[in-house]
């Protein structure tokens, strides 16, 4: 017959947040033309004006990159050929969330209609600082359930036996709410970047 086991394991979880200092955003210049080689022409010439747009408002070369290129059939009745549309992505980071929404208005004036935002998405630059505080309260948090639990059964934590990372999810990125009016240029509401973890810990009960 084995010998008893006399440990606790328990889960915690911990969560820690901080203020987005960076802002993902793929823009892109899109065109359309009754053949290819037009779509793609006025296609690229409005990627130039994007291009030359977010580097005159401060973005580097590490900081931009082409996504890719595409041209896209459109189809018209009797599902024939009505033409083309051309599209070019760039991939953007943005150092300040604060004035992200005047530099896309700068963009949307230099390109006009041919200019798309697909998609905005504030983060955190180096989330491992948060990573760590959510860390230690997620330790904090299994302690004090262990502790609770070995009272309750008339004994003492002792050691740590054990402990492990069972899995580690990032807070949903903050959803930004932003408004393009010709007023203030537009505006970004980061919100707060969350990080959230989760600690396994066996403790012997002494």
């Amino acid at each position: 017959m084995s010998a008893p086991d006399h440990s606790i394991t328990v889960i915690g979880g911990g969560t820690a947040a901080g203020s987005p200092d960076v802002v993902r955003l793929v823009v892109a210049a899109r065109a359309e033309a009754r053949d290819v080689s037009a779509a793609l022409e006025a296609c690229q010439q409005s990627a130039r004006t994007l291009t030359a747009t977010l580097r005159d408002q401060g973005v580097t070369d590490a900081e931009l990159r082409t996504l890719g290129v595409s041209v896209d059939t459109r189809w018209g009745p009797e599902s024939r050929p009505s033409g083309y549309e051309a599209t070019h992505r760039l991939g953007v980071s943005w150092r300040d969330p604060a004035t992200v929404g005047g530099a896309l208005k700068a963009c949307a004036d230099a390109v006009g209609n041919t200019f798309r935002l697909e998609s905005l998405r504030l983060t955190v630059e180096d989330p491992s600082a948060l990573e760590d505080q959510a860390r230690q309260a997620a330790y904090d948090d299994a302690h004090r359930q262990a502790g609770d639990l070995a009272r309750l059964a008339g004994r003492e934590l002792g050691q740590v036996i054990a402990i492990d990372q069972p899995d580690q999810r990032g807070g949903p990125a903050p959803m930004a709410r932003m408004a393009m009016s010709a007023g203030d240029g537009g505006g970004v509401e980061a919100g707060q970047h969350s990080v959230e973890v989760r600690l396994r810990v066996r403790w012997a009960l002494t």
